[in-house]
C-alpha cells in the first residue's frame, strides 16, 4: 500500500519535529511502507529500514574520503556538500545494508560521481540522490568476492538513462557478462540475459532516455524470466540458469577487454537469492513510494 499527496509520495511522516514511526488508517499500516521479504544484498541512496543505523557510501573529494550516512530517512545530503572542494566527488564505496559484507567499491579513479557541477548527483526530474556513471569508463564492483548466486533470483533496480550508449551499454555484469542487464546491440533493446535467450526489458534502449525506471526481473530454477518495466510486464523467455560468479559490478563494465558508453544513473539496486514474484507488487510499491517513479 501507499500514499500519495497531490502527485507527490511521501518518504517521511512527522508529528511537529518528531518522526512517526509506524501510521496506520484503520488496522492498515500504510508506513512505512510493507518492504516484503529481505533482500541478500541491497544497495541504495536510501535506508533499507527507516531504522537502519549503518553507513550509505563512501565518497572521495579528490583529497580525502568521507562516510556518508543516512539521516532522518535519507541520505545525508548536506554532508556530501559540505565535504566538497571541488566541483565534483566521487563514490568509491556502496554499501551493502544487509550484512555490511560483499559492498560494491573501486579506486576513486575509476568511480562514478555523486557530486557533479557543484551539486549532489539526482535521478532525473526528480529530488532523490542517484550515483551517476556519466558516460564515463566507471564502474563499481564486488571485485574478487562473488555473490555466488543462481537460479532462482530476482532483481530490482532504479535507475535513470541520461542520454543514448552505444553497443552494450551496461547496467549491470557478472562473471563477464554471462549475467546481465544492457543495451542489446547498436541499436536495440534494454535486456536481461544469463546464458540463454536476451529477454526484453524494453524493445528500444534509446527510447529510454529521459526517464525515470523501475526494473524487476525475476527466474525460476529452470532460468524462466520475466522482466517488468515500472510495474507492468515487458518481457518474458529463458534466460538461461548461469550463476553469478567472479566479479560483479554496476555501471561501466568491461566488455571483452574494452569500456562501453552508457549515461545512467542507479538509486537502488537489490538482489534475492529466490524468486520473489508473489511479493513483487510490495517490493516494488516500497520502492515506488519512495524514490516516484511512476
Amino acid at each position: 500500500m501507499s500514499i500519495t499527496l497531490g502527485i507527490d509520495n511521501p518518504s517521511d511522516f512527522y508529528l511537529g519535529s518528531s518522526p512517526v514511526s509506524e501510521l496506520y488508517l484503520g488496522s492498515n499500516l500504510v508506513w512505512p511502507i510493507p518492504a516484503g521479504p529481505t533482500a541478500s544484498f541491497f544497495y541504495s541512496t536510501r535506508p533499507y529500514t527507516p531504522g537502519y543505523a549503518g553507513s550509505a557510501l563512501r565518497i572521495n573529494n579528490g583529497t580525502s574520503d568521507l562516510v556518508v550516512n543516512y539521516l532522518n530517512g535519507n541520505l545525508d545530503q548536506q554532508a556530501i556538500i559540505s565535504h566538497a572542494i571541488t566541483s565534483s566527488q566521487k563514490v568509491n564505496r556502496w554499501v551493502n545494508q544487509i550484512t555490511g559484507s560483499i559492498s560494491l567499491s573501486a579506486v576513486t579513479s575509476s568511480s562514478p560521481y555523486m557530486y557533479l557541477s557543484n551539486k549532489v548527483t539526482k535521478l532525473l526530474s526528480n529530488n532523490r540522490p542517484a550515483i551517476d556513471w556519466g558516460g564515463g569508463n566507471f564502474t563499481l564492483s564486488t571485485g574478487g568476492s562473488a555473490y555466488n548466486i543462481i537460479p532462482p533470483r530476482s532483481f530490482f533496480f532504479v535507475v535513470s538513462i541520461n542520454s543514448p550508449g552505444s553497443i552494450y551499454s551496461p547496467i549491470f555484469s557478472s562473471g563477464g557478462h554471462t549475467v546481465y542487464i544492457r543495451k542489446n546491440g547498436a541499436s536495440g533493446p534494454l535486456v536481461f540475459n544469463a546464458g540463454g535467450t536476451a529477454v526484453d526489458i524494453h524493445p528500444d534502449y534509446d527510447a529510454m532516455v529521459g526517464g525515470n525506471y523501475l526494473i524487476s526481473v525475476f527466474q525460476d530454477a529452470s532460468g524462466n524470466t520475466e522482466t517488468y518495466l515500472n510495474g507492468a510486464l515487458a518481457g518474458t523467455g529463458n534466460a538461461g540458469i548461469n550463476n553469478m560468479s567472479g566479479s560483479t559490478g554496476l555501471g561501466e563494465i568491461s566488455v571483452g577487454g574494452n569500456f562501453y558508453y552508457a549515461d545512467i544513473s542507479i538509486a537502488e539496486f537489490a538482489l534475492y537469492n529466490k524468486d520473489v514474484r508473489a511479493d513483487r507488487i510490495t517490493i516494488e510499491n516500497a520502492m515506488n513510494s519512495y524514490f516516484g517513479i511512476y
